[in-house]
């Protein structure tokens, strides 16, 4: 902690003084006027709604250079740890990477999320089964902007949701015409990825695509490290008339890995994973002057073999319908219905499930604001067909001090639901297990400053809930473990202080009651941007302190020392010709030797480089 605080004073110090200084720039970005959809299913000013939400445009994304989305957002969003497993992917399964803590919340024991919920246009992602999403369907090519709900979002989305949301939305074509892009690198590891994407407007008529390709031998040289995916997005959107639009969208990825086993038991076996995932969606989208609103239906699909025996097939698919009414001026009610069906087939050894779990839920939310005051509150009620029913209230306010300062505060319920493979699949499942439940009570303070060029936001928060599920391990049965308090302090700024340079930041400070894997105490991310005409650089550094190593197939130990490290990032692209241009990636400069999972190193130093070509908005 000692060693994050001066650098976090320093970064505070250096926007507060240049915010004093700088006059010269007056291109007005406010950050307390972003317009954000996750928090309320309807567009509404970040500095309305209680709800801390971090936003990732499509220019950060684009610019970033990750062939998956996640990776970035771990550097973006305050208080978000993302556990990688190597130079690209993630698999599935406890032999994988990829798991997402928020505040400490996320895994039930072994890497898989289960309490972030991962949205794709609103609508769940996560295998029937084992309750987590599959991250390596997430390519960046696919997604033009992602919101980042910080803390329970169940009142909007009810299980699975309790440590927070992350909305990805798609890419649409907005502009008449079309653009086409096609992106190659090489790197370290014998690492490369592919992608082409592409769409088209004409009329009332709008589609997009993508393609993408990456492989890698991985950067284990004691045994075998591949993998490999490949996967595929198309969307096609029809305006009807000016109050309805149709859409149809869909993905599919299809991906391997081999587990290297630990550095100090490697395996030598043909030790492979396939899995494959996929959805197809179908919306109608209304709006009229005083109504507005969605009806969505999703399937998704996938099924996995594993060289330890291990099959299965996956559900998970259900329609979310909401409207939003405005019978009076500056109010907002929103009515909705949830329902999805998830579960699947899974066989391994002696262990088979074979089960669906249907949930149905209703919310109301009212928004209203009062000059410069912004109320909202809402319930949901969940009726699970294996657990009953369960009631879930938020209530929270913004006040909008002048055009450029904003206070919140809010108190909202968490809830999630045990997997069935929590319930029925291992030999340490338990059928008896109860869902967990949490509250939350956080306030906020946005301040915008120099016409908009810094800002900052600070976010204080306490969790306390019960029933949290352990998994056992080895095997030992998973459990309810009863109450738990998290506490924390997440910071996040932005100061654009010449003309081409930016400079972001963000802190979190996580205080646990009982340490958890994957939940470092502290976090920080500082980021420096440039860009011309032609040339776009970029520094970043990470630093993660108080980590608790996890452990794969194996307990937990709690008494192990705490991982610290440093990450130095570099990259750079140069325009050859309009649309053309070379990028060029550096990673881990530093050389840090660390694990994010016990006996399962990270790579160090490492490179890419490649080509990329955008034809944009071609009429």
């Amino acid at each position: 902690m000692s060693k994050l605080i001066p650098l976090l004073l320093l970064s505070f110090l250096i926007i507060s003084t240049d915010a004093i200084a700088q006059k010269e720039d007056t291109t007005q970005t406010y950050e307390l006027d972003q317009v954000v959809i996750t928090g309320t299913r309807i567009k509404r000013e970040k500095a309305k709604i209680p709800n801390s939400v971090t936003v990732v445009g499509e220019q950060e994304i684009d610019e970033s250079g990750s062939v998956n989305v996640l990776p970035l957002l771990s550097n973006k969003v305050p208080g978000l740890f993302l556990n990688e497993r190597g130079m690209v992917g993630f698999g599935v399964g406890p032999r994988s990477g990829g798991g997402i803590s928020m505040r400490g919340l996320g895994s039930s024991g072994d890497p898989a999320n289960t309490r972030v919920l991962v949205l794709v246009d609103g609508q769940p992602q996560f295998m029937g089964v084992f309750g987590h999403p599959i991250h390596d369907a997430y390519f960046s090519t696919n997604v033009e902007r992602v919101e980042v709900i910080r803390g329970p979002a169940s009142i909007l989305y009810g299980s699975n949701a309790m440590g927070g949301a992350i909305n990805l939305i798609t890419k649409k074509q907005k502009k008449q015409g079309y653009h086409l892009g096609a992106e190659a690198g090489y790197g370290s590891f014998n690492t490369q990825q592919y992608s082409v994407q592409g769409g088209l407007k004409s009329g009332k008529l709008d589609a997009s695509f993508a393609a993408n390709h990456v492989y890698t031998d991985g950067h284990r040289e004691d045994a075998n490290n591949e993998f490999s995916t490949t996967g595929i997005y198309a969307s096609i959107g029809y305006r009807m008339n000016d109050h309805f639009k149709l859409r149809l969208d869909g993905n599919v990825s299809d991906s391997y890995f081999y587990d290297p086993g630990t550095v100090t038991d490697p395996i030598q076996a043909n030790n492979k994973f396939d899995f494959l995932r996929g959805r197809i969606a179908f919306s109608v989208d209304n709006v009229f002057d005083r109504i507005e609103g969605s009806l969505r239906f999703f399937n998704n699909f996938g099924d996995h073999v594993f060289a330890d025996g291990f099959n299965s097939t996956d559900i998970n698919q259900g329609f979310t319908f909401y409207q939003n009414f405005k019978p009076f001026a500056d109010n907002v009610l929103t009515l909705g219905v949830d329902y999805k069906s998830f579960g699947g087939q899974a066989s391994g050894g002696p262990f088979t499930v074979d089960e669906l779990i249907n949930e149905t839920d209703l919310y109301l939310l009212v928004q209203q604001s009062l000059k410069n005051l912004n109320l909202n509150a809402g319930v949901r009620l969940v009726n699970n067909s294996m657990f009953g029913t369960e009631w879930i209230p938020q209530v929270g306010a913004s006040y909008n001090a002048t055009t450029a300062t904003t206070f919140k505060a809010s108190a909202s319920k968490g809830f999630r639901s045990p997997a069935l493979a929590n319930l029925y699949f291992f030999p340490w499942s338990n059928p008896d297990l109860g869902p967990e439940r949490m509250w939350n009570y956080e306030v906020s303070y946005l301040q915008s400053f120099i016409e908009g060029k810094a800002s900052f936001e600070i976010t204080g928060f306490i969790a306390r809930g019960d029933n949290l599920i352990q998994v056992g391990r080895p095997m030992l049965p998973t459990i309810n473990t009863g109450e738990f308090e998290h506490k924390g302090i997440e910071f996040a700024g932005a100061y654009r202080f010449a003309k081409g340079f930016n400079f972001t930041a963000n802190y979190s400070y996580l205080d646990m009651e009982r340490r958890l894997p994957y939940a470092p105490g502290n976090q920080l991310n500082m980021q420096v941007d440039y860009h011309n005409n032609k040339w776009r650089m970029q520094a970043a550094v990470k630093h993660v302190d108080d980590l608790l190593v996890g452990a794969v197939m194996m307990p937990v130990d709690l008494d192990a020392p705490l991982e610290n490290y440093t990450l130095l990032n570099l990259s750079a692209s140069y325009m050859l010709i309009d649309g053309l241009s070379l990028f060029v990636e550096a990673n881990n400069l530093l050389d840090q030797q660390y694990q994010i999972d016990r006996g399962y190193p990270l790579p160090g130093a490492n490179f890419m480089a490649g080509i990329k070509y955008r034809l944009h908005d071609f009429q």
